[in-house]
């Protein structure tokens, strides 16, 4: 679009004339050497020197110059490339290559990512990011050039609403025109991205106006109050004519134009930082995750009216498509304003601009660093639950791989999204400012669809979706008469399968080992009927069932039966089970400590292909239904030889004295344990209560054997307190006591 929104109607030119900058109303691009300075005068003003130039002769001159011009070309290459990366996402979507995001499920608010997309798809959407954001971030920019070059030419006020107004209403009639054509009339408003740069553009557009109306009455009040200091006359001639004027240019009024200048960008800034932090503030679920989220956000947890709903948050309903809510994008085209103002300010040498961009964009790498590192300003806490997760539980869900670090938030943009785009679009514009005037005259191709964005967007849509919507009609039908050919004709129980809740009813009366192992594997929609059903994942013990009994625990049928010394047995009577670690298991192999390390190391190196597999399910799967919420560690506690007793610690007590609080139990209090995972969840039952002796007692010597390294000196001679000769009780590295001959007899 020769003059479109896309195309920002920048009039980035200048003219050289007299020796001066001066801003030029036309808008062509020529092949002189680029520059981003403003000029002596600028709108708004700023105090760049003490040369002034007559507000009453700069708009007849501007008009009057037939002097070759120049277009800054990094804004113009930038755009291109942002349209080259644009249609290649729009690619993915209209022939449906891949899926369109950078994890399974999109880039939603609050939507759980459980796997990655592969690398290359990945890779560009990565890069695709930086589109919608870049193509406001240079709008704004351009409202910038815009409203001081018709400035110049003596617009109104009320000329330039008009013009921002007419503009804003034809990008949302392309808007309209574009869903019904389409969709063949079934959606009437589609937002792609048209109708957000159109409003974005009009409050850009509103808000310089009103920054150029504020900033001089700021200057002014500010003026009063600072204390009048003026210099000596300065004489020179103005532009080109013949005369000479003297004036005398008062310290006190270039302060104030410099405050009002600085204050007003520091408004924008803030302006710019409020309007994309509204994002995380009006989050129906504030970016974190719900355990139960299926879809991403709740719909009752939203605005129920469209017309509101359609400027902040995403909007699909049968009619209405908006997927780039209008304010939830302004931040960046008052980002791009503020960077316009800053360029326009002063003649600035190249150096200045390149080093004030890269020092722009590493604030915002910084800043992108931070949300990952600090966890602020992210509207997916929570959410990441792939391999990369699973296998750093417990750390920083960012951290635990590159594609976790940049993976972003875009409907609607978060802050980590506003920082990470924000710096690839400044790297890329500095980048294209460092390459010479020779060689980026060569990037003909850029050049043109940065020049004439508009056209090229309506061209490539038209042509991409047509294209697309012909070669999945043609695979469609192929693989239609494809499955004819290879498949059997669908039967009467293939079709009462095929619905989920009868599927789901039937799967509900299997057992968990056919459930777990075979049913996932009959097909695709098997399987997503099993991993989202709310009801088959606690029945596979992979979700907490909240209608369990603690009193009642059930406990995991499918690790029972493949660990069964791991749960009490039916003649245990309740006692916990005691694996102790004696000499003769050592040396004999005998004792069943000896069984359980022996079976349990049997079954994971029987495959430990899967037993290794990041995504297995025993990563995962609950030991008992209610799930084990405080965890205990066995340790040896027999004050009696006829009993097996443990002792646990739980989480919640305090801990008074080096001695640490426990609770014990006694012949009539037994202990049921079951050992999962690491895991050991003691159960007690009731009996009659015993003395409780005054801390942790040491074993009997003939109950329980030492565990000594070989050559390891033996113990000293212990008291009757269990204290040895060192005065330090004994440390054991067993979990219980084995019982001795004569008890088992």
């Amino acid at each position: 679009m020769g003059s479109g929104v896309l195309n920002q109607e920048t009039d980035i030119s200048t003219t050289r004339r007299g020796g001066a900058d001066v801003e030029a109303a036309s808008s062509m691009p020529t092949q002189a050497p680029q520059s981003y300075g403003g000029t002596a005068e600028t709108t708004p003003p700023f105090p760049i020197d003490d040369q002034p130039i007559r507000d009453d002769d700069a708009p007849r001159k501007i008009a009057n110059s037939t002097s070759p011009t120049t277009r800054v070309l990094a804004p113009d290459l930038l755009r291109g490339l942002l349209m080259v990366l644009m249609a290649l996402d729009h690619t993915v979507v209209a022939l449906n290559s891949w899926k369109h995001g950078q994890g399974g499920d999109g880039e939603l608010d609050g939507a759980i990512v459980r796997r990655w997309n592969w690398s290359l798809a990945y890779a560009i959407r990565t890069l695709t990011h930086l589109c919608a954001p870049g193509f406001t971030f240079l709008m704004g920019m351009g409202v910038a050039y815009f409203g001081r070059s018709r400035a110049r030419l003596g617009w109104t006020s009320y000329q330039m609403i008009r013009h921002f107004a007419i503009r804003a209403a034809i990008l949302t009639l392309i808007t309209v025109l574009m869903g019904v054509i389409f969709t063949a009339g079934k959606v009437w408003f589609l937002n792609a991205v048209m109708f957000s740069l159109a409003i974005d553009y009009f409050l850009a557009g509103l808000l310089w106006l009103v920054v150029s109306k504020t900033e001089p009455a700021l200057q002014q009040l500010v003026g009063r109050w600072l204390p009048e200091s003026t210099e000596p006359a300065a004489t020179q001639p103005l532009l080109n004519e013949s005369r000479s004027i003297t004036t005398t240019t008062s310290k006190a009024t270039a302060r104030a134009n410099t405050i009002s200048w600085h204050v007003h960008n520091l408004v924008l800034l803030a302006l710019a930082a409020v309007t994309i932090w509204w994002n995380i503030w009006l989050s129906p679920n504030s970016g974190h995750c719900q355990a139960e989220d299926v879809m991403p956000v709740a719909a009752t947890s939203l605005p129920q009216n469209t017309a509101v709903q359609i400027w902040f948050h995403m909007v699909q309903t049968e009619r209405i498509i908006s997927v780039f809510p209008p304010l939830a994008w302004l931040s960046f085209a008052i980002l791009g304003l503020l960077y316009g103002r800053l360029l326009i300010a002063r003649s600035w040498s190249p150096v200045a601009i390149k080093c004030t961009t890269i020092l722009a964009a590493s604030g915002f790498a910084l800043l992108f660093v931070l949300t990952r590192v600090f966890h602020f300003g992210n509207l997916s806490e929570g959410c990441l639950q792939t391999e990369d997760q699973a296998s750093h539980p417990g750390s920083n869900q960012y951290l635990a791989s590159p594609q976790s670090f940049f993976y972003v938030i875009k409907y609607p943009p978060d802050v980590a999204f506003f920082a990470y785009t924000m710096a690839g679009n400044l790297f890329l514009l500095a980048l294209f400012d460092v390459i010479p005037l020779q060689v980026t005259k060569r990037f003909t191709l850029l050049l043109t669809y940065g020049t004439s964005a508009l056209f090229f967007y309506l061209a490539h849509q038209v042509i991409l979706f047509s294209l697309g919507a012909v070669l999945q009609s043609l695979f469609e039908q192929l693989r239609i008469k494809m499955s004819a050919i290879t498949q059997p004709p669908t039967s009467q129980n293939n079709k009462v399968l095929g619905i989920p809740e009868i599927l789901e009813a039937i799967l509900l009366h299997v057992d968990m080992r056919t459930l777990l192992v075979s049913a996932l594997r009959v097909g695709r929609f098997w399987y997503f009927v099993v991993a989202r059903s709310p009801q088959l994942q606690r029945h596979l013990f992979f979700r907490e069932d909240f209608s369990a009994q603690p009193a009642d625990p059930k406990t995991n049928p499918l690790l029972r039966e493949i660990f069964p010394f791991c749960f009490p047995r039916d003649d245990d009577d309740g006692r916990a089970r005691v694996y102790a670690k004696s000499e003769r298991c050592a040396t004999q192999g005998e004792g069943e400590y000896y069984n359980f390390a022996r079976r349990t190391a049997a079954h994971i190196l029987r495959n430990p292909v899967a037993f290794n597999r990041l995504q297995a399910s025993w990563r995962r799967i609950l030991v008992q239904q209610p799930p084990l919420k405080e965890v205990g560690d066995l340790v040896t506690m027999a004050p009696d030889r006829r009993v097996l007793a443990c002792q646990t610690r739980a989480p919640d007590r305090q801990i008074r004295g080096p001695v640490p609080a426990v609770l014990r139990a006694d012949a009539g209090r037994a202990v049921t344990g079951a050992r999962a995972h690491g895991h050991l969840v003691p159960q007690h039952a009731r009996g009659p209560r015993r003395r409780e002796l005054p801390g942790p007692v040491a074993p009997p010597a003939r109950g329980v054997s030492e565990r000594r390294h070989p050559g390891a000196r033996p113990p000293g001679p212990r008291r009757e307190d269990g204290v040895g000769s060192r005065g330090r009780r004994p440390q054991y590295r067993h979990r219980g006591a084995q019982p001795l001959e004569e008890e088992r007899r």
